[in-house]
């Protein structure tokens, strides 16, 4: 449910969804080496910036992510460890300009470099500050070491893995009695099972992996 403090608007949007739908499925693309993340959940389709209004059994919550989940499975395939922004050269700055790197990015790893071509929403963005080509280049660049997953539909594959992620995230916080639910490569939980969930984030991945965690991070305020 939703916290109803300041969110009237929120409430009447959310009131006229499906609240019944609680059970999860997984949506492969193909066979069952690709895709696998979890859909289902009314949670999921409530936008990013009101996501904070929702509680558990009204227990305010925490949405915690992967951040740069993606490119860092790709770094730790190749026994690398991700130390940079893979999304933001360093010669551009903005969260604007971020978001659309990380688009960029994306969408590398599905179409060729050459093939990509700017949107109404990368146009919009970018604000004419940033040429988008010469921001498509820089991201190439400064991802060489995994450049050649780009134009591969590696996409699909690696969430895969991200889905087997998220599943033993839940898992783990099942066991642990804790309520999470899940959307995509993050979950939410009530405020006093963030560290709970940070701990199982961190050690599903690395069980599933092999490798060290990306940065967890907190999503929208605080």
């Amino acid at each position: 449910r939703l916290h109803d403090q300041g969110a009237d608007e929120v409430m009447e949007r959310m009131s006229a969804g499906d609240a019944g739908r609680v059970s999860l499925y997984r949506s492969f693309k193909g066979d069952w080496s690709s895709g696998g993340r979890l859909y289902g959940g009314w949670w999921q389709t409530v936008p990013k910036s009101e996501r904070r209004y929702l509680t558990i059994n009204g227990a305010p919550t925490v949405e915690l992510d992967f951040a740069r989940m993606q490119p860092s499975l790709l770094y730790g395939e190749r026994g690398l460890t991700l130390d940079h922004d893979p999304y933001l050269p360093p010669q551009f700055t903005g969260p604007e300009v971020r978001e659309v790197g990380k688009r960029i990015f994306n969408r590398l790893l599905n179409g060729k470099p050459g093939t990509l071509r700017v949107t109404v929403e990368d146009r919009t963005q970018l604000a004419g500050a940033v040429d988008f080509q010469v921001l498509v280049a820089a991201i190439i660049e400064i991802n060489r070491p995994v450049a050649d997953a780009f134009g591969t539909g590696a996409a699909a594959r690696l969430q895969r893995i991200d889905s087997d992620v998220l599943i033993e995230v839940l898992a783990k916080t099942t066991r642990a009695g804790a309520v999470a639910l899940p959307i995509h490569d993050s979950l939410i939980v009530t405020a006093g099972n963030e560290g709970l969930l940070r701990k199982a984030m961190a050690a599903a991945y690395q069980d599933r992996t092999g490798h060290p965690s990306p940065p967890i991070c907190r999503v929208g305020p605080g």
